[in-house]
């Protein structure tokens, strides 16, 4: 049987770039803003344990409403974070050869697009909590009053959360992104001689979520060297996966691994709610979501309605996804923190988890194409001319 292959999504040869075809670049964009919706959706959650980890109990036990947000924002969506590092390893590496030169453009390239783009929204994150701080006073944003605890030690304090643990919590990855780039030399190099071991390497501190740091600050955190050096050792060898540069030929593909994902969440989430301490069966069910999730939101492409890739609303938040994701906390925390001091009711609680992530998405990306179009200078500064 042939399988026809929609024609607005692949171009011909002679218009593709030697590296990437113009359907891989238009899947990469899709890629990364559905991850960034999940990473909104990830940071709503707002019953007793907002920020979540593999490890983390429904401290409501069995509760609709806790472990509906569970659901989404602690397994269905916990793919966001590896498939940005996927891609990211891929891009730096997929087009070219690392040569010294290279090498020494991506960091420059890098200095203003990822480290200083960290500075900048730190800063002002920083300068804008302050700001409220001093007028509200404490207790009235939790999300501030943890961070401004220890900018109030000193120096040291302040340095810690503009450099370390942002008010702009979600800067975290860029600092990671950065310091894993300055290593890729060393990556190209083990990559080219030893092939697909050393993300391989990463594979038992991921499962088991081993990591560490100096001080506070987590060095080595092994999601970033797993997905990063996967994408790498995508583009150093070339290797093309099944919908890298066309359409799977079968699209009950796609539909099964959103079943599988599905499924897998929901377990993950009923275990999560009926255990009271955490276990390693827990650890191991939200490696296995993460590694079904890429691979659903990979296939997802394929069975998303071309009409929808291509309308204007869609492409106006692949235009601002970068804006969202920098803007969208530590806003987002202080709303839903006063709206739960109105209302504890579930009622509220769900209006806030499914209201606001939307709210926050349109809001940023109205800021976005506003910046970009009557004050580009902003917009520039802000994103570091992405």
């Amino acid at each position: 049987m042939t399988t026809t292959i929609p024609t607005d999504k692949i171009k011909t040869s002679s218009e593709q770039p030697s590296a990437i075809s113009e359907y891989l670049s238009q899947k990469i964009k899709f890629l990364t803003t559905i991850s960034m919706i999940f990473v909104v959706f990830i940071h709503a959650y707002n019953y007793t344990d907002t920020f979540l980890q593999p490890m983390t109990c429904i401290t409501e036990g069995l509760h609709i409403g806790a472990m509906t947000q569970f659901f989404f924002s602690n397994a269905f969506t916990r793919s966001a974070v590896p498939i940005y590092f996927i891609v990211s390893g891929y891009l730096f590496f997929a087009k070219r050869e690392l040569t010294s030169k290279v090498y020494t453009h991506q960091i420059q390239k890098r200095l203003k697009s990822v480290l200083y783009v960290f500075l900048v929204v730190s800063t002002v994150s920083f300068a804008c909590c302050t700001a409220i701080y001093t007028v509200t006073g404490a207790g009235v944003f939790p999300v501030i009053d943890e961070r401004m605890a220890v900018v109030e030690q000193g120096l040291t304090g302040v340095l810690k959360i503009w450099l370390s643990n942002p008010f702009a919590f979600q800067l975290w990855f860029l600092m990671q992104l950065f310091l894993i780039c300055l290593l890729t030399p060393l990556i190209n190099w083990f990559i080219i001689r030893f092939n697909v071991l050393l993300p391989a390497l990463f594979i038992v501190p991921w499962w088991f979520d081993i990591g560490f740091g100096i001080g506070s600050y987590n060095v080595f955190n092994a999601d970033t060297y797993l997905f990063f050096t996967f994408g790498a050792w995508l583009g150093i060898k070339k290797i093309k996966l099944p919908g890298m540069d066309k359409p799977i030929g079968k699209k009950a593909v796609s539909w099964i691994m959103l079943a599988c994902l599905t499924a897998l969440s929901a377990i993950y989430t009923v275990y999560c709610a009926s255990i009271t301490v955490s276990s390693q069966k827990q650890m191991m069910l939200f490696k296995l979501i993460t590694i079904v999730g890429i691979a659903a939101v990979w296939y997802l492409y394929d069975i998303i309605p071309n009409s929808f890739i291509n309308s204007v609303p869609w492409k106006t938040l692949q235009k601002n996804s970068f804006v969202i994701f920098l803007l969208h906390e530590p806003l987002m925390h202080m709303i839903f923190q006063r709206g739960l001091a109105f209302s504890q009711s579930d009622c509220m609680h769900m209006l806030l988890y499914f209201g606001l992530p939307v709210l926050m998405i349109l809001l940023m990306s109205a800021v976005g194409t506003w910046t970009r179009r009557y004050c580009p200078a902003c917009y520039k500064i802000l994103t570091g001319g992405r």
